[in-house]
């Protein structure tokens, strides 16, 4: 019984902490790929537009508005890229921002604002 009791509590101590190290961890990816626009076999001018355009609405501290609608490009710019077969790891990168930024914005890890620039 004490065995159990001991186990329950060790797990209730430590999966928050996990918890907090994956929002962590998605944070620290989302923050490293900002400056990311994928190099693609033959150029897709319209993706790679949207991109920056979203990585512009990321500089510095964005607010969460800012972040979603960055998100809204990055999702467009994935479309445009799968049209044109363009499946490189870069793309699939740009695919993962979409959710990273929409759960950073949901989880209220940015800055509070509805202005987005």
């Amino acid at each position: 019984m004490k065995v159990l009791l001991a186990a329950a509590i060790l797990v209730a101590l430590i999966t928050p902490a996990m918890a907090t190290d994956d929002e962590d961890n998605v944070f620290k990816w989302e923050r490293q790929s900002r400056n990311l626009v994928p190099k693609t076999k033959k150029p897709v001018p319209k993706a790679e537009a949207l991109v920056r355009r979203a990585n512009a609405l990321l500089k510095g501290d964005p607010t969460c508005a800012a972040m979603l609608k960055a998100s809204k490009l990055l999702d467009k710019a994935q479309y445009i890229y799968i049209d044109a077969k363009e499946f490189g790891g870069d793309v699939r990168t740009t695919g993962r921002r979409v959710s990273w930024l929409e759960d950073i914005s949901k989880a209220g890890k940015c800055r509070k604002g509805s202005r987005v620039p």
